[in-house]
């Protein structure tokens, strides 16, 4: 099938002026030609191929072409659909292929996802369609671990919901893949297939066609008779003939055709990605009476609130022993605190402040000593989270994959919606009250636009950690039950009432910027899935990659936010020193501890502005700071000493509830948002709130006759 240019002309015209071209190829109803009009805005330049029916369709985004190629099952000659896909590789230099594999049926697509890869020297990426439907149909791929094996993005994406379009778009404009690096072993013919891929007629013709030497010889010994007919008009009858010879052993060999062979190898390598990488799970009819609980508008938030509670307390009661450790206190103190000191994260403190204590004094006290120390107590808080985050996560998976998370969306829609958020964010932000790294892991089950509107308001959402604070301040500064609850209760509202103004905020910002291509009040247009009893598998795979993921992006910045501010409070101007006001953390206290003054905190401003340098590593460390500071072992007792009045004291823990997330959050939210200014705006953003609140809790409380 030889083409002339000028039977081309129609299809050069329409790549013209392309920085780059992708082409888009799948198998026939797997959403290409939905996610190339989406993709492409609906505005394409469809032609027929010279001298047949099929269609080939021509799309742009930003300067990058798209080309949406007939839909195939392979790359064979087959059918007329395979030839006209075949040839446009031959015919059209692209940058790059977009594989398509439909979710619903991902078994489908991995036999042309495999001879694609084999063939094709060009980067390639994977784009999984109408993933939402499938998980919807119980259908679950391993994205992470497709994408390990085979080496190339995969991309998750429901064209008609949004989900994943613009990771793509994005994906695209950046310049997406990787070559493929998939080596099919063809069993009993892979002896010929070696020595074909190593004849230097196929060597040449790799170089010329595009296509890999190894596909060629596989395809000869195939009787592929359009890949004979191409050799042999280019020069290379030779390494046909070699083919036909081959191809003969291997039959008398073995009794079976070589077609037959070739074709049953790459079918054991799809069926082997099938079996690794795809999970399905029978639906089972929902309940109706479930379905009314959770639409009801009164019933519903309520049966939601039930199902976050109980995430939340298996969750943190495991791992920190919060809140079940505040909620059993008023029975049993020692029970309560049993809890705490045997969580998990209990366990994983005490191991290290073991592994401290039986290190340290082994070692020249001083700057090595306290350099040891420093990177223990870092490699434990990096320690600490990894249980916190596996169990979020791993909960995370199983109301998502189990059906009930869309139910709670549906449930929580109507309230948060008037924030700029849809009911998907409850479960990010309700996490968020245990702890803010987490909760910002978690927004990777919304939409992108909706992502960033959580990710901007869960560190306002006050934590286990700022928990901790806000207890000690209290009751060194509140003396009555009464006023102590109004108090904790006041911080966090404030905390709640900050993050739903900042999505808010977030989608108006976001509406200015990109005008009509996002809403400012998200609809909630979702399928309730049938019920289904959620896979271990699928829960496996979630876990895995986020724990994974919290190793590579977000462990060693915690640690290496942990010993700068050793470093600062263990150095000064004259060197290593063990007394805090000769540190270079006093000298930058002093100058944070000017946010206070107003306040009229007096002496006490610098040792708050150490405990919030200090508190950007983790919040809890802010009062533990104030305690070494003052040289009272106790947190409550060196508190009370700072001499605040309840007015202060409040005023303080505003501040402290708001303002910069930990480093920790922080990191985490670099790593989601994929936008490092964003990520530092906030920094300045939730300081400069968290500072006008300050003012503003001190002032209106002093008008109430507060001291």
């Amino acid at each position: 099938m030889a083409l002339t240019a000028k039977e081309l002309g129609w299809l050069e015209k329409g790549l013209s002026g392309c920085s780059k071209v992708y082409a888009l190829v799948g198998a026939p109803n797997t959403g290409k030609s939905t996610l190339f009009n989406v993709l492409t805005g609906g505005k394409a330049r469809v032609g027929n191929w010279p001298g047949v029916t099929v269609s080939v369709s021509v799309g742009r985004l930003d300067g990058v072409c798209l080309v949406d190629v007939p839909g195939v099952y392979g790359l064979g000659s087959v059918s007329l659909e395979e030839r006209v896909t075949r040839e446009f590789f031959l015919r059209v230099p692209v940058d790059g292929v977009l594989v398509l594999i439909d979710a619903t049926v991902p078994e489908r697509s991995f036999y042309l996802l495999v001879t694609l890869l084999e063939a094709l020297r060009k980067p390639a990426a994977i784009v999984v369609t109408k993933i939402r439907l499938a998980h919807g149909l119980g259908v679950h791929i391993d994205l992470d671990g497709l994408s390990r094996a085979l080496g190339l993005p995969v991309i998750a994406t429901s064209a008609l919901e949004g989900v994943g379009v613009e990771e793509l778009r994005d994906a695209l404009r950046r310049g997406v893949g990787a070559r493929p690096s998939l080596r099919v072993d063809y069993g009993v013919a892979e002896e010929a297939v070696e020595e074909l891929e190593g004849h230097p007629d196929l060597r040449a013709a790799e170089e010329r066609l595009g296509f890999t030497a190894r596909w060629l010889a596989a395809q000869l010994l195939a009787d592929d008779e359009q890949v004979k007919m191409l050799l042999e008009s280019m020069g290379f009858g030779g390494v046909v003939e070699e083919a036909e010879r081959l191809a003969e052993q291997l039959r008398e060999r073995t009794g079976i055709e070589p077609s037959l062979l070739i074709a049953q190898a790459r079918v054991r390598v799809a069926e082997d990605l099938a079996s690794a990488y795809v999970v399905r799970k029978k639906p089972r009819g929902s309940p109706a009476w479930l379905d009314r609980i959770f639409r009801h508008p009164i019933w519903g938030p309520l049966a939601g609130l039930g199902l976050l509670f109980a995430v939340f307390l298996t969750a943190f009661s495991v791992n920190t022993g919060f809140p079940l450790n505040v909620i059993i206190a008023h029975w049993s103190p020692g029970a309560a605190a049993a809890l705490e000191e045997y969580s998990l994260g209990g366990l994983i403190s005490r191991g290290f402040e073991a592994l401290k204590s039986a290190v340290v004094p082994l070692l020249p006290q001083g700057a090595i000593a306290g350099s040891v120390a420093a990177v223990i107590d870092g490699v434990g808080l990096v320690s600490g989270f990894i249980p916190l985050v596996g169990t979020i996560v791993a909960l995370t998976a199983v109301v998502e994959d189990s059906g009930l998370f869309t139910r709670m969306a549906v449930a929580f829609h109507p309230i948060v919606s008037r924030f700029g958020l849809s009911g998907r964010s409850v479960y990010p932000l309700a996490l968020g009250t245990g702890c803010n790294v987490p909760a910002v892991l978690s927004t990777r089950i919304l939409d992108p636009v909706e992502k960033v509107r959580a990710i901007m308001a869960i560190p306002f959402i006050p934590c286990s950690a700022r928990f901790i604070v806000i207890s000690i301040f209290v009751s060194a500064f509140f003396h009555s039950p009464l006023t102590q609850a109004l108090a904790a209760t006041g911080i966090y509202a404030t905390g709640i009432l900050v993050a739903l103004a900042t999505a808010r905020l977030t989608a108006r910002w976001q509406v200015h910027r990109y005008g009509g291509a996002v809403e400012e009040e998200p609809p909630l247009v979702m399928e309730l899935p049938p019920l289904h009893p959620p896979s271990g598998k699928v829960v496996w795979w979630v876990t895995r990659e986020a724990l994974l993921e919290y190793m590579k992006k977000i462990g060693g910045p915690i640690l290496l936010g942990a010993l700068v501010v050793w470093a600062l409070i263990a150095y000064g101007p004259h060197g290593y020193t063990q007394d805090p006001t000769a540190s270079f953390a006093y000298y930058l206290g002093r100058a944070i501890g000017v946010l206070f003054e107003p306040i009229g905190v007096g002496s006490a401003h610098w040792v708050l502005g150490l405990a919030a340098l200090a508190g950007a590593v983790a919040k809890e460390i802010f009062a533990d700071t104030i305690a070494v500071t003052m040289g009272t072992p106790e947190p409550s007792r060196a508190v009370a000493a700072l001499g605040l009045t309840p007015a202060q004291a409040y005023a303080v823990l505003v501040f402290v509830a708001l303002y910069i997330p930990c480093v920790a959050t922080f990191t985490a939210m670099v790593s989601e948002l994929k936008e490092r200014r964003l990520a530092l705006f906030y920094v300045l953003y939730s300081t400069t709130i968290a500072t006008i609140l300050m003012y503003a809790s001190y002032a209106a409380l002093r008008l109430a006759g507060i001291p």
